[in-house]
């Protein structure tokens, strides 16, 4: 399920109920140890949510990536990778994750983060005048537009 936010339109979110101790940073490079801890024990993590990513798509398409956390005190509670792709045919794009069929918040059950995140990547998306794309698998209660173009079969 991806979920995308044509160019210059984003609406905001309802802040209320949110923890004001809730915040959204972006991590550095200096975070890659404690964002594959919390990748690593939320339940709803996969591959393309992993740190190494960062690299992959830096090193081998030369894409800047922005990897964004949300913090409720010093405890992470989730993240969004993020990667700005540009093209002349399909212009600029903020992706999670290129090249990949999923990826989105993996906010690990907290709606608030999950909002915090998707929030902060609007902003961000408008900033960077790119259409959002968040390639999230299931449905999610976002207010964003929903594209079904692609499909992902899991097997059990």
């Amino acid at each position: 399920m991806r979920h995308v936010l044509p160019q210059g339109n984003a609406p905001r979110l309802n802040q209320l109920g949110m923890n004001p101790e809730l915040v959204v940073r972006q991590v550095t490079t200096s975070g890659g140890r404690e964002w594959d801890a919390f990748v690593d024990q939320a339940s709803g993590a996969m591959v393309a949510h992993s740190w190494a990513w960062r690299e992959i798509l830096a090193e081998a398409y030369g894409l800047r990536s922005i990897y964004l956390a949300a913090f409720e005190g010093p405890r992470m509670t989730g993240v969004l990778p993020l990667a700005l792709t540009e093209s002349r045919l399909f212009g600029r794009h903020l992706v999670s994750m290129p090249f990949l069929d999923y990826g989105g918040v993996c906010a690990d059950g907290s709606p608030a983060a999950e909002r915090a995140l998707v929030e902060e990547a609007m902003g961000l998306a408008d900033r960077e005048r790119a259409v959002l794309q968040l390639r999230n698998v299931g449905q999610r209660e976002l207010e964003l537009g929903c594209s079904l173009d692609k499909e992902t079969m899991v097997f059990e």
